[in-house]
């Protein structure tokens, strides 16, 4: 299926119902999972080309204080740069939040991208086996941002 970049937030949303998920109480496995399916089922019409890093997916992780407090966030992001717009690049996160602690300090900071479907399986593996999932996956996240937002 085909979508504009405008409409990935609703089509995500669709995306997350189908497979009975709501974004309120997403965890890592979920939103790792969700993120990675979509990204292999459904295109942006609009972006540049798949081989010019139009639609990439980009998993990151850190303890960062973004005027909120300090807290752990482990994210997946779905960054669209639309063709012909030179402000064009758009991310669509999940951003898990987990309070900070000295096992979530010396998890670091790290970030890890796949640029294009076909490499969705290795990039899949590739999360799975950082730290920071593994943490994740211990329990739920304090606080839970699903956001779309120019990026930059």
């Amino acid at each position: 299926m085909l979508v504009l970049t405008s409409e990935a937030p609703a089509a995500f949303d669709r995306f997350l119902a189908s497979w009975g998920a709501d974004p309120d109480t997403l965890d890592a496995v979920t939103a790792v999972d969700v993120m990675l399916e979509w990204y292999q089922f459904e295109r942006a019409e609009d972006v540049v080309a798949l081989d010019e890093d139009g639609d990439m997916l980009l998993f990151q992780w850190g303890s960062y204080d973004w005027g909120e407090g300090r807290s752990f966030q482990y994210e997946i992001v779905r960054q669209l740069i639309v063709a012909e717009d030179d402000d064009g690049i758009w991310q669509l996160s999940v951003t898990l939040y987990y309070p900070e602690s000295e096992e979530t300090q010396a998890l670091g900071a790290g970030h890890r991208w796949c640029p294009h479907p076909r490499g969705a399986d290795d990039f899949r593996g590739s999360i799975e086996s950082t730290d920071a999932t593994a943490y994740a996956r211990l329990g739920p996240p304090s606080r839970i941002d699903v956001r779309f937002a120019q990026a930059g």
